[in-house]
């Protein structure tokens, strides 16, 4: 079995409204795939990450068709952050941060509330020993070059020896998706 993977929230919320939204039939198995993965064990969902995405505050007959099938497929299978292990995992990831010096203490901040669920997957996946996945980019900072914006995940995540991967690099595990050819048909 291959190792788990841990979705940060960006992934989904640009796969609903951009790449494969609920709305288009064609795109449904991407999300019956996701379903899953998640029944299977292999797509985890981090319990600040479905804070996110399944709002308390907001009533059920208000969610857009995301936080419908994120409740309905992720309710019974949060992954939690309040463990001493994932905690000294964020201590770590928060330790780094100041310690690496890549980061202005602007940017360091944006990463100190305990709602921010970057530095909560970072810590979880390192305990859980899953793969992140984000369609974030790298901003790839140094010591001699302090970034002031927000951290990104792969950049910190690297560091730390966490793996993560973008969602089309997901579809191409094999073991969520079944490879097929396409098969290519000459026009006439």
């Amino acid at each position: 079995m291959s190792d788990p993977y841990l979705v940060d929230s960006n992934v989904l919320i640009s796969s609903h409204r951009v790449h494969y939204p609920f709305s288009t039939k064609m795109f449904h198995p991407f999300w019956q795939a996701l379903e899953q993965a998640a029944s299977d064990g292999m797509l985890l969902m981090l319990d600040v990450v479905y804070d996110e995405l399944v709002p308390k505050q907001a009533p059920p007959n208000t969610w857009d068709m995301l936080t419908q099938w994120t409740e309905a497929v992720f309710r019974d299978r949060i992954l939690s952050r309040k463990t001493d292990a994932v905690l000294a995992a964020y201590v770590e990831v928060q330790d780094y941060l100041v310690d690496c010096k890549c980061y202005q203490p602007s940017a360091v901040n944006q990463w100190s509330a305990e709602s921010k669920a970057d530095p909560w997957l970072i810590a979880a996946a390192k305990v859980h020993e899953a793969v992140i996945v984000t369609d974030e980019g790298t901003d790839k900072p140094t010591p001699k070059q302090p970034i002031k914006k927000e951290p990104k995940i792969p950049d910190v995540a690297s560091s730390l020896g966490v793996r993560t991967c973008t969602t089309r690099q997901l579809l191409g595990d094999t073991s969520l998706f079944k490879a097929a050819t396409y098969p290519i048909q000459p026009s006439f």
